[in-house]
């Protein structure tokens, strides 16, 4: 059976999304590389010419008067180039060693089960909203208008799939539980049975609360959320019979 441990990859787009979000970095990288490679090469250039002219004054050498060596002006552009390579590469080892969930999108990759919505409930930077729109990568939804959406296909799933409760789980913090409360209110007028039961890998009240006749839909945040938690979360649903209605992605 795939996990998300075993099936998570670097999304080229949301690497380029995280270098130019940190493009200070990346900046800083290229400026280091523009100083030091040219110095270093001067510096050896200079430490050659000292050894060539003491041969040459001691008439030890053969060969004519040395030329004092040139500030190497080339290798401040070798110099770019290399501290932007060498950033590049740490933001891609870093994006390959987080364990965490990076897109809503990765959410279906094992499972197959539908993302309900991605609420945004943080906001980003300039930078960040103009790499992602530069990467063509889907903007959110509003939060007001993805969690009535959210709403309507909740109930949807309810009548359709005929659950006698629905079961929202995760671990969830700050703006969050503004979502959750609205949701829950909103299908509770319209008659839905709908329950906030936490984080089912560490409440035992949670995992107690996990049934055949309950769909439940994990409550996940972009970022936070890691790729083991979600294992354990679908391995619990599983070992309690429960139905997986979808995923609620929150970033």
């Amino acid at each position: 059976m795939e996990t998300y441990q075993n099936v998570r990859t670097v999304d080229l787009r949301h690497l380029i999304v995280r270098i130019l979000s940190k493009w200070y970095w990346l900046v800083g990288a290229m400026a280091f590389g523009a100083i030091a490679a040219p110095l270093v090469r001067f510096l050896k250039l200079r430490s050659d010419y000292n050894t060539q002219m003491e041969a040459f004054k001691s008439g030890t050498s053969n060969v004519i008067e040395p030329v004092a060596p040139s500030f190497p002006f080339l290798y401040i552009l070798t110099g770019l180039l290399a501290g932007a390579v060498a950033a590049i590469l740490v933001f891609w080892v870093i994006e390959l060693l987080d364990n965490k969930l990076k897109s809503a999108a990765e959410l279906v990759i094992p499972e197959g089960v539908q993302v309900l919505a991605e609420v945004k409930i943080s906001r980003d930077d300039k930078t960040t909203r103009f790499a992602k729109k530069l990467m063509h990568i889907d903007q959110p939804r509003p939060e007001k208008k993805e969690t009535e959406l959210l709403c309507a296909k909740l109930v949807a799933a309810s009548r359709n799939k005929e659950y006698k409760a629905l079961l929202l789980a995760g671990r969830i913090e700050g703006r969050a539980n503004v979502v959750v409360r609205t949701v829950i209110d909103v299908l509770t007028q319209a008659g839905v049975s709908i329950e906030w039961i936490g984080d089912v890998l560490q409440d035992p009240r949670a995992i107690l609360k996990l049934n055949p006749d309950a769909g439940v839909v994990l409550v996940e945040t972009v970022g936070k959320t890691t790729y083991q938690t979600l294992d354990g979360e679908l391995a619990e649903c599983r070992n309690q019979g429960a139905e997986l209605v979808g995923f609620v992605a929150l970033s």
